[in-house]
This record gives structure tokens, sequence and C-alpha cells, in this order.
């Protein structure tokens, strides 16, 4: 049902109008004014899809009144009725988007063909309206997800577009999760997911002026990122999410908990603060009352962890100079001292651990290393650090992090020349062997004795390429070649192009190319 607001000086007019069968045509009166005034008190009040006005009226006239609607509400859909068959005032209401322009008086059969009409148009926009925002929002999620996955600097023109239109500056904001207190009715899965959905749209909706988006994001948890501005305050953002909780809880009966990252000031600290609420969440575990938690950074509490944590500047001047004796050295003392540990404390190793990783991942980004890259090509994630199984994994992981950040580092001492050289080598390395099924960044940093994070990020400056995208496009390149040959089966292809699994190179090709590598055999006949 769509609202209409009469407008018109003369009462019995208004009167007679209210009364016409507009629920029969998809219409309801919220409201009758006598002139532009008054009426602009109801659009704001009832934000109508339809305004039907008079044009001769005291205070403002109709011809303001649509100048108005023109400017401040370009979506409402303006009706023009009146006893001056005037052609300036039809060019006042082609000039100002008015959708009829009808004459005193006007029978009731012109009135219904008219706004039957109208209700079609109505529903198409509100569909269209509806579909583009779906699309919109799910393109929007995604954006958000991949950024909170570390997938930074993937984003089209598009993204950027999104981005603005919501309002949310992924560099400056904060990340929060919602999360809720377990119930046996989510040991079914539509209803868990549902009830996800509810929240986060419900968060969405009291938005409270704030610039924010919550979704089904990353485990199938609902997450929010909620952007800072001038004169932003954090007690601002308690206040929303008391309110959501407290509304959450009314409308569900659900027990909903909230925990928010430090603040984001770069987009690639986002997997990070993402993190950061998950860890908050573990912590609520012990303070079950506080339904609101902010990230702080782990504490050494009592006299066993005085001294159990890294010595950061020292190991990032390690890094930063090459010196992987000494940074080892460090690493070794501190997990020295966990393994002395009483029981219980493995999760402040982890913590302590996640926090080093933290800092690391900032002092990236200061020059211009993109530490979650450098995770990925270890096959490693934040969240892994939790199934670790023992305090030996986590000072692997460590080990394995601290190393390949150093040959990163090393990168920018030595001369342009020398890398240069190395990085022609490496891709000598993938031409000669790409058809290989063992090519990988592992194989090739056994060949050149440098880390496979090392190499990635030298063949990506050198070639404005990943590795792994680079040894992928030869393979298609060649594998399109080859299916020109109709002698060979697709899956004597994918054997013959590194790919031991021919499944995983169909995936590929249509991903890369569109169509499967049987459809393109096709084309190409």
């Amino acid at each position: 049902m769509y609202k209409i607001i009469i407008v018109d000086d003369e009462k019995s007019i208004r009167s007679g109008m209210s009364k016409l069968p507009w629920e029969s045509w998809g219409f309801r009166v919220c409201g009758t004014a006598k002139d532009g005034l008054e009426a602009l008190e109801l659009i704001a009040e009832d934000k109508p899809d339809v305004v039907l006005s008079d044009i001769r009226m005291p205070n403002m006239d109709g011809v303001e009144l649509m100048k108005y609607l023109n400017q401040n509400y370009p979506e409402i859909k303006i009706i023009i009725l009146s006893g001056y068959s005037d052609f300036e005032y039809l060019n006042y209401s082609i000039k100002n988007r008015v959708v009829e322009y009808l004459l005193k008086p006007t029978d009731i059969d012109e009135f219904e063909t008219l706004f039957k009409r109208l209700k079609e148009t109505l529903d198409a926009e509100r569909k269209r309206d509806t579909e583009y925002e779906n699309s919109r929002n799910y393109y929007l999620d995604s954006l958000l997800l991949d950024l909170l996955l570390g997938y930074t600097g993937q984003e089209s023109d598009r993204g950027y577009d999104i981005l603005d239109e919501s309002g949310i500056t992924v560099d400056d904001c904060y990340v929060v999760l919602l999360y809720m207190e377990w119930s046996p009715k989510f040991r079914d899965g539509f209803y868990l997911t549902k009830t996800k959905k509810l929240l986060a749209d419900s968060a969405n909706k009291m938005s409270s002026g704030l610039n924010l988006r919550f979704f089904i994001g990353y485990q199938e948890k609902i997450t929010g990122i909620v952007s800072s501005r001038e004169g932003f305050d954090v007690g601002e953002l308690r206040a929303y999410l008391e309110k959501v909780l407290a509304y959450l809880y009314e409308s569900t009966g659900i027990e909903v908990y909230a925990c928010v990252s430090s603040h984001c000031t770069d987009r690639r600290m986002l997997p990070q603060c993402a993190q950061q609420t998950i860890i908050t969440a573990h912590r609520r575990a012990f303070s079950p009352n506080d339904k609101i938690g902010f990230y702080t950074p782990v504490k050494a509490e009592g006299p066993f962890f005085k001294n159990v944590s890294f010595n950061y500047e020292l190991l990032i001047s390690c890094i930063a100079s090459g010196k992987k004796e000494q940074e080892l050295a460090e690493i070794e003392r501190v997990f020295n001292e966990l393994e002395a540990a009483p029981e219980g404390a493995y999760v402040y190793a982890e913590n302590l651990c996640l926090e080093l990783l933290f800092f690391l991942s900032r002092k990236s980004m200061e020059h211009n290393i993109d530490f979650e890259e450098i995770l990925e090509d270890l096959g490693f994630s934040y969240d892994d650090l939790r199934r670790m199984v023992g305090l030996r994994s986590l000072k692997r992981v460590i080990e394995d992090v601290v190393t390949s950040l150093t040959d990163c580092f090393s990168i920018n001492a030595v001369p342009s020349d020398k890398n240069s050289s190395l990085a022609y080598k490496i891709k000598e390395y993938v031409d000669e062997e790409y058809l290989c099924n063992h090519i990988s960044l592992e194989y090739v940093s056994d060949k050149v004795e440098k880390s496979s994070a090392y190499i990635s990020r030298l063949f990506k400056e050198e070639f404005g390429c990943n590795f792994s995208e680079y040894v992928t496009n030869k393979r298609l390149e060649k594998s399109k070649e080859l299916l020109k040959d109709e002698s060979l089966k697709i899956y004597e292809i994918a054997r013959k192009t590194g790919y031991a699994d021919v499944s995983n190179f169909i995936k590929v090709f249509k991903k890369k190319y569109g169509i499967s590598p049987g459809d393109y055999r096709s084309y190409v006949k």
C-alpha cells in the first residue's frame, strides 16, 4: 500500500477526495493539508509516495511546493490537480517532474485509471530498487569480507564507489563482533542462520546516525565495520551497542554480546582487528556480566609473567638489519620462559604471539610490506594460531613468520640491480618448469636459497604480479594452445600443464576465461 497526501485549500475538495476508494487502487491517504506549508510538515513526518496538490493556494502554492519537492524529495511522485488550464503551470509541471496534470473537475474513472497506472510504475520502481539494494549490499558485504581476510588493494572502481556510497571509511573505523549465547534451538542450522541474519539486519536499521554495516562474515560470525568521523567518541559507539543489544533481547529473547577492536587506521589492519574481536570474545568468558567488551592488549598478571614478553624493539631492529640469529635467540628466550609456566598459561602464550603478529603487521605497513601476504605464502592465518597443539608449534610459526619478514625487509637493503638479477633467475626457473606439477614457491626457494616470502615479494615488485598468478597464466595460455589439438583429452591437457587434478584445472580455466575448457575447444573449432 502506497501513501498519498492530498493538498487543497478547499475543505470540501479535500474531504471528497479522501473518500475515494484509494485502497482498491493500492493507496492510503495518510494526511490532508490546506496549503504547501502545512503539506511540508506532513511530508517530513510521513514520507509519502505521492502528493496530489492543487495549484492556487495561500501561503505556499502548488508551484512552490512542487519546486521544493523536486529539490528535496525527488523520489515523491507529484500530481497536480487544478481548475486552471494554463500553459505556464503546465510548463512548471514538466520542469519539476510532475507525473500528471489533471483539470478540475475530474471524474472517478479518470482517477482510477491514473492511480492504477501509477501503482504499476511504483511497483516496478520498488522491485528495481530492492534488486539493486540487494545486489549492492551483497557486493559491499563481499568487499568488506575480503578486506577483513586481508585481500587489500583488490577493489575495483565500482568497489570504491560502493564504499563511498555506504559512507564506510575502512581506513578509519572499528570492527565489531556480535555473538549469541548458545541455545539448543541453534542445533537447527536453518534457524541459526535465520537468527544471525535477523540480528545483522536489526543492527543495520538501528544505525543511530553512524556509518556502519553488519553482515554474516568470516566463519559465519556477525561482523560489523563502524566508521569513525571527526568528533567521534567511543562512548557513542558503546551507547549505540547498548541500545542494539537491548532491542535484540526484547525482540528475540536471545542474549547477544558485542566485542570491539582497537582503532583501525589503515585497511591493512582489518584482519588483525577482526582477530582482536575474537580474542575479546574469548576473554568475556571471565567477565560474563559485561555485554560489551573493548579490546585491550594482553597483560602479564602475577609474579610469573612479570618478564614473559617479547622485546618488540629488539625484534624489529633485528628484522630490519637482517640479524636472524639475534631474533631467533629472542624468540627462544620467551618460549623457554613459557615452557616453565604453570598450567593454564597456554592461552596467555597464544595471545602473546598474536600481539607480536599485530605489532609486526603494523611495522610492515610502515615499510610498504604486505604482512598478510607473508602469512598467506606461509599457508598460515591468525586463526591457525589457536589451532596449534603445544608451545613448539607456536614457536615454529613465530620463527617462520619473523625470518620471512626479515627476508622481505632485506630486499630494500639489496641493490636494485642485484634484486633484479635474482628475480629474472627465478622467472627463468618458472619459464622452464611451469608445466611440471612440482613448481611452487617452496621449490624455487630451495633452488635460490631464499625464503618463500622473499621470493613472493621480490617477484611481485619486479614483474607486477604474484608468483602463483604468473604460473597459472603461463599454464592456462599453454592449455589454450593444446585445446586446439582435438586428439588430446581434457584430462591429458590438465596433466600436461601441471595439474594433477583435472577438476581443479577446469575450475581454474573457467574462473580465468568464463567458459569451460570443453566449451572453449568448441568455440575455437
